[in-house]
């Protein structure tokens, strides 16, 4: 067994710790979205100091939508933690490792990190190049599909059989048929943290009620996590 924690930041944000490595993934979202919650200044501030967030040994984005990545914060994390490593599709910011191509793959201590491109949802979004990265120690997965179409035939192509310990999703694969459908059948995750989700101040459009409901249906036997506050932290037991 393995264990791993998550802390949120805001929309989709995380930091990762697992084995011997910390992550923070998709975690600097800086822009007000109508209906989402995001890193206002003081937000910022704090998570900068905060002991979950601080000296990551790698920065990931899975897209360059607001909601998701801001160039500015994500410059200002590189020169905080000048030691992490930033995997990104954006080419702009210089990353480490810049995200492109179908699927990839590297070793880092003791967790695999592949990286495989996935459609973004939505048809407006068809360009954009959203990016999944599954972690992996001692055959224990973590999944994060960033913002995947939901039951997208690219996620189980990639997954290839491969069983998925904890699956970090955007709440519409939980409260739409389709998406629960799709993560029973290739998913089967032990864990779900459930993430896209606005503080409860920001709730404009009930997404955490409607998120809330279909959990307590669904979620039976299953350990489904909503992520809805700022620094909320949960561990897993994988």
């Amino acid at each position: 067994m393995e264990t791993c924690r998550l802390t949120f930041a805001a929309n989709s944000g995380f930091a990762v710790e697992f084995g011997s490595l910390r992550f923070l993934v998709d975690a600097f979202p800086a822009a007000e979205v109508p209906g989402f919650s995001h890193l206002t200044p003081a937000r910022w501030k704090s998570l900068q100091t905060h002991p979950a967030f601080r000296n990551p040994d790698f920065i990931l984005n899975s897209h360059n939508h607001v909601d998701h990545y801001d160039p500015e914060r994500t410059a200002q994390a590189r020169h905080l933690w000048p030691k992490s490593r930033l995997l990104s599709p954006d080419p702009e910011i210089f990353p480490d490792l810049l995200l492109s191509g179908r699927s990839g793959r590297f070793q880092a201590r003791d967790v695999s990190v592949r990286f495989f491109q996935l459609p973004h949802d939505g048809k407006s979004f068809a360009d954009t190049r959203n990016y999944g990265f599954l972690l992996e120690k001692n055959s224990r997965r973590m999944l994060f599909t960033g913002d995947c179409a939901i039951a997208s035939p690219d996620l189980a192509q990639f997954l290839e059989g491969r069983h998925v310990h904890l699956a970090v999703l955007n709440f519409p694969w939980l409260t739409l048929r389709s998406g629960r459908e799709f993560t029973d059948r290739f998913l089967q995750p032990e864990h779900i943290a459930l993430c896209h989700l606005p503080f409860p101040e920001d709730d404009t459009f009930h997404y955490l009620e409607a998120s809330r409901r279909d959990a307590a249906r669904y979620g039976q036997g299953k350990d489904i996590r909503l992520f809805s506050s700022f620094l909320q932290t949960e561990s897993f037991l994988l």
